[in-house]
């Protein structure tokens, strides 16, 4: 009778439930599509802590101010890799929203992020994005 009735109706709606959460869940993970940039350089003969520190924060200063810019990450990496001859020993990767705004912060880099990287870095570097899907 009723019992029956009322049971069926919480677990028809505990499934529908169930299945909305996982559409939307679905539907997140489809669309949340991040570009991460990721270069390794190599650092300078006057390489010093204090240009270093001050480069650091500038990249963690861009996070607000550049459109798209979600995560930085800067440091030496834990051991170096050569390319082509060349040994890198640093890193930074840059996580954006999606490519679009990757293209535009590549368009116009902040000049105090140029000229902070310049002082830490010999010109030049290994570089390589990665889309999410």
């Amino acid at each position: 009778g009723i019992w029956m009735t009322r049971k069926i109706v919480v677990m028809m709606f505990v499934a529908l439930v169930f299945c909305a959460g996982y559409v939307a869940g679905q539907q997140k993970a489809a669309t949340t599509k991040t570009l991460i940039h990721s270069a390794a350089w190599t650092a300078s003969k006057d390489f010093n802590t204090k240009d270093f520190e001050a480069f650091r924060a500038v990249v963690g200063g861009l996070i607000g101010k550049v459109p798209g810019l979600k995560t930085a990450w800067v440091g030496k990496l834990p051991k170096p890799i050569t390319v082509d001859g060349v040994t890198r020993d640093y890193g930074i990767v840059l996580e954006f929203a999606d490519e679009a705004t990757w293209n535009t912060y590549v368009a116009k880099r902040p000049q105090e992020f140029e000229d902070a990287f310049a002082k830490i870095r010999i010109p030049g570097s290994t570089n390589f994005n990665t889309m999410g899907w």
